[in-house]
């Protein structure tokens, strides 16, 4: 009995150790998940995703979602044909999914930035930012 007792408490104790540990994400005051995504074909068109998903409490969100290139050590805003090169959306849903899209012009390191304003039990500002090479 003693040594099932040892065998059990062994493997527990390897169980523990081998399983791996995860970061905990921002808890946010009005929103579940915040996420924004870039990928680039090999014909330079990025694909630029954006998930909300608000508390209950979230009563009106606006996101402003851009693209910036990184020239030497400085990012820089991308023109992708919209006014002031920002693609913008405002909802009082507590889910937005929105894909944008825009024809990159040269190779390079490119970000996708989204800021998030979401009000509801209070007025909250996050920013996300993904990261990709093209």
């Amino acid at each position: 009995m003693k040594k099932m007792i040892s065998v059990l408490l062994l493997l527990s104790i390897i169980i523990a150790v081998a399983c791996p540990t995860y970061a905990v994400e921002p808890r946010y005051a009005n929103a579940n998940d915040l996420l924004v995504t870039i990928s680039v074909n090999s014909s330079g068109k990025a694909t630029v995703f954006v998930k909300m998903y608000g508390c209950t409490s979230l009563t009106q969100s606006h996101i402003t979602t851009y693209i910036e290139k990184k020239i030497g050590s400085t990012w820089t805003r991308v023109d992708i044909g919209t006014v002031n090169d920002v693609w913008e959306c405002d909802s009082t849903s507590t889910t937005v999914i929105k894909t944008y899209t825009a024809q990159l012009s040269s190779t390079g390191e490119y970000r996708a930035v989204a800021e998030f304003t979401l009000t509801g039990s209070t007025v909250e500002e996050v920013t996300k930012t993904a990261t990709t090479s093209y």
